[in-house]
């Protein structure tokens, strides 16, 4: 536009055609609008969303709208810029050397001055810092992200770029007008999008090709895995398989640093008195929780990857959250006093930062950890209610009916072992009354403002529009007027035990439960170490699990897949350490049924999380609709991972 300013200055009379929706679309508001004016006042007229195609005697020729325009003139002025020479060599020669380099400005991507400046400030100034110069004399490592563009995926990109040094990013999005609206603003010369679709092998061999760390942060994530549970099991299973493929085809497979975002879902319902959980405790995805069971048969096949830098870190609730899970019927499936130790959604992305850190110790790898914010997240889903909505003077009370709201059958717990990941990556930096306090204070603000206050819905308003939502397909009000029995199990155990819970006038109790740390027993000596066990430990534990296990001695390490047997005689190989450290056991009893009545009667590993909650009378056996193992078990064969 520069140009067109230029030439209109001098008398002549310019038409600007412009490929993109917006013209000067990278300049700040207030220097736009004096733009914009300047331009209508020297009589430049702007033509957005044209391709120029032909540059013909006398006119240019483009498309526009799906017709072909034409566009007389007498001279024709491509401003496009210029493209940076390739410094390759320049760069080869100063890493054989031991010199620092830096590409600054245009020579990196075009873009406004102001970003050349900034960059040749930054640089100047920071040349002469030992870390600085020891990043800059090596190369920048690749870091391929999926999930980009949600909460975690975007707060890990805005935690990366700034560490341009050391870092390159390949950003995995799906290719939509959302998705590329969304990336415009993390433009930057060491971000590459990647456009393609999680579920096609050749799109995620691209991602992976050449990378030194893949951040597996995407996946189908309530609601929509809700409402398309087949889907995500393909999706979220199928992209896990596709990255260990790929990485498994690089030429030094062992180079690449696998870390895949499990959940906390893995493990389950866990209310009191078994709200305390830890990695390695039994995994327990709640009944009709299709996206925990595709998490569970993903982590598994992290864990028998034979990758050798793996990790899965199972997030928790992340805040903030998904607004849109406002309005579907899982807001009766959390019950009241359900807990979750919340993470942040800016500590998040700093743990996965830090994760691609040269730091990090070899002895991180192989393992599943909890990621939270610490114990000043912990939080029961009627806290959680009050705290944001006491501005308006509404509580959880006034909002649902006690017997409508579920049970059980979702998940969440305190984290006895939270500390572990953070004393390793170092990313919790917000101190929980300042982060909540912040929320509060946003919620006060909003309270306060008249025009807000007068358009925010009444409690009474907001209860109606919540048994609305709960009559949709999986909420609780559908599944009693429509005799879903299954469903009824599953957030209430009967209906008879669901006529029994007491309203809130009656005495429901709403508390805080206890934090006082407490621990299941997983089933061997765990003092002597993983790699320490003898055959009798791991016979010992497989016991406790209800089982056997079918070796003569014990593995040579604890990643190689042994023999197992479980109690309905399924026999099944998988790695000490992912039956001990990752709380993972048959994979044939999660195939086609939820039987965990059942499981728990033969099973004293799994009866911890089943039988405080449940007693031995809900035996139930609820049918799946779709199957992950065996769409795990497909999907390996497509991708000859057998």
């Amino acid at each position: 536009m520069e140009v067109a300013e230029y030439l209109a200055e001098r008398g002549c009379k310019v038409t600007d055609l412009e490929m993109m929706k917006e013209y000067c679309a990278d300049m700040g508001m207030a220097r736009k609008a004096c733009v914009m004016e300047s331009i209508a006042l020297a009589g430049i007229e702007a033509v957005t969303e044209v391709t120029v195609t032909a540059i013909k005697e006398g006119k240019v020729v483009g498309q526009k709208d799906g017709a072909e325009v034409e566009y007389p003139c007498d001279y024709a002025v491509m401003a496009i810029g210029s493209r940076a020479r390739c410094g390759k060599e320049i760069e080869e020669g100063a890493r054989a050397i031991g010199a620092g380099y830096m590409v600054i400005g245009d020579a990196a991507m075009a873009r406004r001055a102001l970003n050349a400046v900034r960059e040749a400030f930054d640089a100047a100034l920071t040349f002469d810092d030992p870390q600085v110069h020891a990043d800059v004399t090596k190369p920048q490592k690749i870091v391929a992200v999926t999930g980009v563009t949600g909460t975690m995926g975007q707060e890990t990109l805005k935690q990366l770029l700034p560490r341009g040094n050391r870092f390159k990013i390949r950003a995995f999005a799906r290719p939509s007008e959302v998705n590329r609206e969304k990336m415009k603003k993390f433009a930057a010369p060491n971000l590459e999008v990647v456009w393609g679709d999680l579920g096609n092998y050749e799109d995620i061999k691209k991602l992976v090709d050449g990378a030194d760390y893949v951040l597996h942060i995407g996946a189908m994530v309530s609601p929509a895995a809700d409402k398309y549970p087949e889907k995500t099991l393909y999706t979220n299973i199928g992209s896990t398989l596709s990255i260990i493929k790929a990485i498994k085809e690089q030429p030094d497979p062992d180079k690449v640093h696998f870390v895949y975002v499990g959940t906390v879902a893995e493990t389950g319902t866990r209310t009191y008195p078994i709200h305390w959980g830890r990695v390695g405790d039994p995994i327990n995805p709640s009944i009709f929780d299709y996206y925990a069971l595709s998490k569970v048969f993903s982590e598994l096949a992290v864990y028998e990857s034979g990758l050798k830098h793996w990790v899965s870190i199972r997030q928790t609730g992340q805040y903030p959250s998904n607004e849109s899970a406002g309005e579907e019927p899982i807001i009766f499936h959390q019950p009241p006093n359900c807990v979750l130790e919340w993470s942040t959604s800016i500590e998040s992305g700093i743990c996965m930062a830090n994760v691609c850190e040269d730091w990090v110790p070899e002895s991180f790898w192989r393992k599943a950890y909890n990621l939270s914010s610490g114990e000043g997240y912990r939080l029961t889903a009627w806290e959680q209610t009050d705290m944001l909505m006491e501005p308006f003077g509404i509580t959880l009370k006034d909002l649902y009916d006690a017997n409508m709201i579920a049970q059980y059958n979702f998940h969440g717990h305190y984290f006895s072992d939270g500390k572990d990941l953070d004393d390793i990556l170092h990313f919790r930096c917000i101190p929980a009354d300042e982060y909540w306090g912040g929320v509060v204070d946003e919620m006060r603000r909003m309270a306060a403002n008249p025009m807000i206050r007068a358009m925010f819905p009444t409690a009474e308003q907001m209860k109606e529009h919540n048994i609305e939502i709960g009559h949709k397909e999986g909420g609780t009000y559908w599944a009693l007027e429509n005799n879903k029995e299954d469903w009824i199990k599953a957030f209430f155990g009967s209906r008879e035990k669901r006529d029994a819970i007491k309203s809130w006038d009656e005495g429901y109790e709403l508390f805080h439960p206890s934090e006082e740390v407490t621990y299941l027993d997983h089933g061997y000596d765990e003092e002597k170490g993983l790699e320490n066990l003898d055959i009798e430990d791991l016979k010992k534990a497989a016991a406790f699990r209800g089982g056997e296990c079918l070796e003569e001695k014990a593995p040579a390490d604890i990643y190689t897949p042994i023999k197992w047997k479980c109690a309905d005689g399924h026999e099944f190989m998988m790695s000490v350490n992912a039956v001990l450290q990752g709380g993972h056991w048959c994979p044939e009893c999660l195939a086609h049924e939820w039987q965990y009545g059942n499981i728990a009667k033969v099973n004293p590993f799994y009866a911890q999380v089943w039988t405080p909650l449940h007693g031995d009378d809900e035996d139930y056996v609820i049918p799946m609709e779709f199957s992950g193992y065996d769409i795990a078990n497909e999907l390996k064969k497509k991708l000859n991972l057998q």
